[in-house]
């Protein structure tokens, strides 16, 4: 289906359209789970969240996307596809997992290996699967 999309030439003002909108659909769901990363493994010191270092890193996140994006505009549908499969899967299913699960094990006093916790560790585990494979299956399409 990608590579199709690219040989009609009458599909060119759809194809980036559709570049246009998956660049700012980026832009606006990375902050979300960027700024649980930082606060996560670069506390805030001070009462400035976003320090100079972090903006930053989101500079950083920006231009690696632009680039991206500009570099694989012929091929839309792979890199929603790539995305789809990393973003999608860890803001809706591996995060929300993982944090209520390390929030139940903190709070509730439970092992992490308890049956208790099957439940979260068995979402965890097909939501890397299908990450993993999904973003696999990307990349070969990608490089096709």
């Amino acid at each position: 289906v990608t590579q199709n999309e690219e040989l009609l030439p009458q599909a060119w003002l759809f194809r980036q359209i559709a570049f246009l909108c998956f660049a700012v659909k980026i832009q606006f769901t990375a902050p979300m789970p960027l700024n649980a990363i930082m606060v996560a493994a670069w506390r805030p010191e001070g009462p400035r969240e976003w320090t100079p270092g972090r903006m930053f890193a989101l500079l950083a996140l920006t231009a690696v996307t632009a680039v991206t994006a500009v570099a694989f505009s012929k091929q839309v549908g792979v890199v929603a596809a790539l995305t789809g499969s990393l973003f999608t899967m860890s803001t809706a299913v591996l995060f929300p997992a993982a944090i209520d699960l390390c929030l139940v094990c903190r709070y509730e006093d439970r092992a992490l290996l308890s049956a208790q916790n099957l439940l979260h560790l068995l979402v965890l585990i097909f939501g890397v699967i299908i990450a993993v494979a999904g973003t696999y299956l990307s990349v070969l399409d990608l490089i096709q």
